[in-house]
């Protein structure tokens, strides 16, 4: 049974490759009556897999007899019918006279880039050693870089790029940004990293300027010694050591004053004359501008990112902007709010007014009231859940010795605390109001909460 299969098989190959030959054959003698290919003296041009239809229905369509025998001569008895590119574009219509033109198509010699007979690539296109002909030409093929665009790789030249003329500087087929964004639409995971869905991004309430104004402003478009295809570097590291080297690529733009230099002046993420900035560069774990700021876009004002990297966790900065400043509680450090202006700081706290230059959060106090003739040891082992709107804050606690209950520290928010109905059970008790909402404003003369549940214990 195995052996018939394999006769089978060898059967059909035979078969596959007579067929395939025999249809050359033919086709060679039907399409070139003067045998100028199947004569076995010009056979060689037309053994590209993609052939220039004239040259396959006959040589005369190109090439014109001037006098002698050929090939017996073996001299000019022929030459082409008109001039290079005039011959060529009798048919083709290249010159559409955009602004953007291929080198060799402005000095009209088609011949650089395509064999006019045959290829095995479409289009009738050179290969040089098996690589595109265009790196004949153009060196981007990023050997020896630390980053490589996917096309390049890939030698896929016209994903990008018109190969005659075009409308869009450097023969880009699109404009710049659009084009960008026919395949960063989406997510794409690479070998080394993960380059989010730079669509998504730039359609924020904020768009970062120089993305804006195009892709280029700060990505080579082939390959780059820098990571991503910055064209400065940019160290992506949470933590940075050498604060000079913090982000080179964004002092291009951004004075380095504001990082380097403690000058209240020169940034708005400041209190009253703290550079904020300063702070969080300026110290032996120097903080990155990417771990704060999306260099894309973002919904949050001064591109503020809505979540803090840190390994794999993703924590939310819980950044919201206020006239005067903003507040600040990310997984880092406690709730702190900052005031941009320099106002009259309070002689007796050394606070300014109307908001603690360390805000510490929100308070909740929770008191338990119970029927006469119970106290604190029947609703002991009583447990609440307490969670926030976006479930950033998610805490069970269970009441000891105490009637009560405070926490401390809590967020901007909206909240809900609850009972545990099963150990309400089994205190064999009951409430008439077992759940209820609180809400943390981020302004301290409001953000003490006070809540009381009632239980009847039988």
């Amino acid at each position: 049974m195995v052996t018939n299969k394999k006769n089978i098989i060898i059967v059909v190959i035979i078969s596959v490759v007579v067929t395939v030959n025999l249809f050359t054959i033919l086709s060679q003698e039907k399409t070139n009556k003067n045998t100028c290919v199947n004569s076995g003296c010009h056979n060689y041009v037309m053994r590209g897999w993609f052939k220039h239809p004239p040259a396959r229905e006959d040589c005369t369509n190109c090439h014109n007899y001037v006098k002698g025998n050929h090939p017996d001569d073996n001299g000019k008895e022929f030459e082409l019918n008109a001039k290079v590119p005039d011959l060529c574009t009798n048919c083709h219509d290249i010159n559409k006279g955009e602004k953007s033109k291929h080198a060799p198509v402005a000095q009209g010699n088609c011949l650089t880039c395509h064999d006019p007979h045959s290829s095995d690539v479409k289009e009738l296109v050179k290969t040089e050693k098996g690589k595109s002909i265009c790196l004949k030409c153009h060196d981007v093929s990023g050997k020896n870089m630390a980053s490589v665009h996917g096309p390049v790789l890939k030698n896929e030249c016209n994903k990008c790029h018109e190969p005659h003329n075009s409308k869009y500087p450097k023969l880009l087929i699109d404009e710049e940004t659009k084009l960008c964004l026919t395949c960063h639409n989406k997510t794409i995971t690479g070998k080394v990293s993960t380059i989010p869905n730079i669509k998504l991004k730039i359609s924020s309430k904020n768009v970062h300027d120089p993305v804006a104004g195009g892709c280029s402003n700060c990505h080579t478009p082939h390959a780059s010694k820098n990571n991503a295809l910055l064209t400065t570097e940019f160290n992506r590291d949470t933590y940075i050591y050498e604060k000079d080297k913090t982000g080179v690529l964004c002092f291009t733009c951004h004075s380095d004053d504001i990082l380097l230099k403690d000058k209240p002046e020169s940034t708005g993420f400041r209190d009253g004359k703290n550079n904020l900035h300063f702070l969080h560069v300026n110290r032996e774990k120097s903080r990155n501008c990417t771990v704060c700021h999306d260099v894309h876009g973002s919904d949050l004002p001064h591109l503020i990112n809505k979540t803090v990297l840190f390994g794999k966790w993703e924590f939310p900065l819980k950044y919201s902007q206020r006239d005067d400043g903003g507040l600040c509680a990310p997984a880092c450090h406690n709730l702190f709010a900052y005031v941009n202006k320099d106002k009259q700081k309070n002689k007796t706290t050394g606070a300014i007014p109307g908001i603690p230059t360390q805000y510490n959060g929100g308070q909740l106090n929770c008191e338990i009231e119970t029927n006469k003739g119970f106290g604190q040891n029947n609703i002991k082992n009583l447990k609440f859940h307490i969670i926030n709107d976006d479930n950033s804050f998610i805490k069970d606690l269970e009441l000891n010795d105490s009637l009560s209950f405070v926490l401390k520290d809590l967020t901007k928010g909206d909240y809900t605390i609850s009972i545990d109905k099963n150990s309400l059970k089994m205190i064999k008790g009951t409430s008439i109001k077992s759940e209820q909402k609180f809400k943390i404003t981020g302004n301290i003369e409001s953000d003490k909460i006070n809540l009381k549940f009632k239980i009847k214990i039988r």
